[in-house]
């Protein structure tokens, strides 16, 4: 007769296996559940044996550079879990991290939304919207610095049209009014 532990064991052995054929989020999640629904740290040891153990090494250069990726990203998921109405506890319990080292992301850094804006190009007439996202900045980083960096890293849009960008603090866009910095530029090519 199986114990449990080795029923689970073959289970989480067999998900793995299936899932070898690729790492995606959705993949690296299951793991990450698998991991975190272990009730014992030997079956915490039994999964982290389980796929170092059948892993080629690429797959566990992926896994990784997926994880240093997370953590990098880390400031921008404080940010939208705090805006979300998470507290730093919650956050810092869910990440395994202290409370101290949340409060000092929300401190150092700030998370920010930006568009940006063509005149007159192909996507109509007077001001169209041509790219937007999110950036965690830090917090002695100026909305000007960013304005910047973003319009040099916009392609050719805002290099051949006049263009603008807006600047809003937190993750979502907001009407153009409540802008914290608007810079606009004619062409540079």
């Amino acid at each position: 007769m199986t114990s449990a532990l080795e029923n689970t064991f073959n289970e989480l052995e067999a998900k793995h296996a299936a899932s070898l054929s690729a790492v995606t989020p959705g993949t690296l999640s299951r793991l990450a559940d698998d991991y975190d629904a272990a009730t014992t740290d030997e079956v915490r040891a039994a999964i982290a044996f389980a796929v170092a153990e059948d892993i080629p090494l690429e797959t566990a250069g992926k896994i990784r550079r997926a994880a240093k990726a997370i953590e990098l990203g880390t400031p921008g998921l404080i940010h939208r879990a705090t805006a979300n109405g998470a507290t730093p506890s919650a956050i810092a319990k869910e990440l395994s991290v202290t409370d101290s080292y949340v409060r000092r992301m929300i401190r150092e850094t700030r998370q920010v939304s930006w568009r940006i804006d063509l005149f007159d190009s192909e996507a109509g007439r007077g001001w169209q919207a041509w790219e937007a996202g999110e950036s965690v900045i830090p917090a002695t980083y100026t909305a000007a610095d960013l304005a910047e960096h973003v319009l040099s890293r916009g392609g050719r849009g805002p290099s051949e049209h006049r263009s603008r960008v807006l600047i809003w603090n937190g993750t979502d866009e907001q009407p153009n009014r409540a802008a914290i910095y608007t810079h606009e530029q004619d062409p540079t090519y």
